[in-house]
């Protein structure tokens, strides 16, 4: 079960949810330290444990992506591609929509951040071009929640450097999984079992523009990992900060020459339109002649507008796993991801009724550029059990909440009542 909602005032709970179960994990940990076993022991225990669980499995059987039916071998009757942690690091990419983005099964694409959306900030997956929506995203076996405006999961909610490795499905798994896996199945697979601490820490950066700002199209990520595993108890905690810097449509060549009707001077019309006037103080160089139309002043709109926007973000994940029996274990998983994400616009276009048959274009210069902050807060928790009946079914069964909160904030907007009023008033010549 997956409930999104918009609440306000259920985040506040997810958070304090997930931060209880985080000090419970710690909790464990300490217990364990603190235990009067002595090395030896934990020691010796652990080697006749491992030899038992030897004994009995003999060669372990995993689950692979696009079956229920554990088996010995990694290949199965469906093509099922994977990419391990050394191809992750060697991409270059701080996010795995990026990574996938590049996969020949997702040769059609998903979205990516992109300005002028209200969900900019997020990045989807799209195998074999059939949808995002049509393309199941899946956490070590289990659904992930859909993002309620996008209607597909945000893989930016997911920290990079919590994931051990990725296994794609790029047939239709609808018989299996149901119809949102028509497109394919993608298995993110997170660390398990990791004992320790890492530091973790890469970079791309543009240095054609040193100095003007954290240069354009320029990544910078850094990741904490912590880890700690025992024959009952296995927790890895990862806390994962992205910072993208965004990039103007006028930095890409085949966007630089964003051309708009719509100026800084106004273009009129006598006739409802059929025919334009251009302002007398419009530049000779913006001012464009159409035989039939009349003339216009034009506007360069990709000198500020952005193409993709500037991204902040701060992702934490807890993953405890608790082997109640040998056959039967008990999944904790919690996440929390705040991100900030900010993009611009040329001032309003606007085409405006200024009485009778009189029209008017003008770009609403007054108002300033088009900003959008966009601030989103996105939680998740899930509970799930897993066990053996008869030594031949295994049941599975999970609980999960979800919550997303996005707030926009835009300036230089205005009602376009507000506007014809302040021309026809005199207001605005």
């Amino acid at each position: 079960m997956s409930i999104t909602t918009f609440e306000g005032g259920a985040m506040l709970k997810i958070k304090y949810y997930y931060i209880v179960g985080l000090l419970f994990c710690l909790m464990s940990l300490n217990v364990y330290g603190q235990s009067g076993t002595t090395a030896d022991e934990v020691q010796s225990s652990n080697a006749s444990s491992q030899e038992e669980k030897n004994a009995k499995k003999g060669a372990e059987k995993i689950t692979v992506t696009g079956s229920h039916i554990k088996r010995i071998q990694v290949e199965g009757p469906s093509p099922v591609e994977i990419l391990d942690r050394e191809h992750l690091d060697r991409s270059g990419y701080n996010s795995v929509s990026d990574v996938l983005r590049d996969t020949s099964s997702s040769s059609f694409g998903g979205t990516r951040e992109d300005a002028g959306r209200a969900t900019a900030d997020v990045a989807t997956v799209n195998l074999r071009g059939l949808g995002s929506n049509r393309t199941l995203v899946l956490m070590n076996g289990r659904r992930l929640p859909k993002d309620a405006i996008g209607q597909a999961v945000d893989l930016n909610n997911i920290p990079f450097d919590a994931i051990e490795r990725v296994e794609i499905l790029k047939d239709g798994a609808s018989a299996l999984y149901g119809s949102d896996a028509v497109g394919g199945v993608v298995n993110i697979i997170t660390k398990k079992d990791f004992e320790g601490f890492s530091i973790s820490t890469s970079g791309v950066f543009n240095t054609e523009d040193i100095g003007e700002r954290f240069e354009a199209g320029s990544r910078l990520t850094g990741g904490i990992t912590h880890g700690f595993s025992s024959d009952k108890l296995s927790v890895v905690s990862v806390f994962n900060y992205r910072n993208n810097e965004g990039l103007f449509a006028r930095e890409r060549e085949h966007s630089a020459g964003g051309i708009s009707d719509v100026g800084d001077y106004g273009s009129s019309s006598s006739d409802g339109g059929n025919t334009w006037t251009v302002d007398p103080n419009c530049p000779a160089d913006q001012i464009k002649t159409d035989p039939i139309e009349g003339t216009f002043c034009t506007f360069n709109y990709a000198k500020i507008s952005s193409a993709i926007p500037t991204l902040q973000q701060y992702s934490l994940l807890s993953d405890a796993t608790i082997h109640v029996t040998p056959e039967t274990d008990i999944t904790i998983r919690g996440s929390f991801t705040h991100k900030k994400t900010d993009y611009v616009y040329a001032p309003a276009p606007g085409f405006f009724n200024t009485g009778g048959s009189n029209r008017l274009l003008y770009r609403v210069m007054e108002l300033g550029n088009r900003v959008t902050d966009l601030e989103t807060n996105a939680g998740s928790l899930l509970v799930g059990v897993k066990t053996e009946v008869l030594s031949d079914w295994e049941l599975t069964g999970d609980i999960s909440y979800s919550h997303v909160k996005r707030t926009s904030k835009e300036e230089g907007f205005a009602k376009e009542s507000s506007i014809r009023a302040l021309i026809g008033s005199g207001g605005l010549d």
